[in-house]
């Protein structure tokens, strides 16, 4: 069965969630090579997934919706390197 539209406030809030889990990934994208301890790398890149997800879940509900900036952006589409609990920090 398929789904409802959404309502113009439920568009709203669903923009408003994708733009916020977009500016933490792109942020967390963004100091990730400045983080060095181990466990906190481990962290960002498990918030960086689940960001990822997020988006990516959010996305087909906004689909047809005409929005700027809607799509995930190129620095997050790459495909990122699971954590590893033994790698070595530079």
């Amino acid at each position: 069965m398929p789904q409802p539209p959404l309502t113009i406030h439920e568009t709203m809030e669903v923009h408003e969630l994708l733009n916020f889990e977009t500016i933490c990934a792109m942020k967390t994208k963004g100091v990730e090579g400045l983080v060095t301890d181990r466990e906190l790398k481990a962290v960002m890149e498990q918030f960086l997934q689940q960001s990822i997800q997020a988006i990516e879940t959010l996305q087909p509900l906004l689909a047809g919706v005409p929005l700027s900036g809607s799509r995930l952006p190129s620095m997050l589409q790459q495909t990122p390197v699971p954590p590893t609990q033994n790698a070595e920090v530079k």
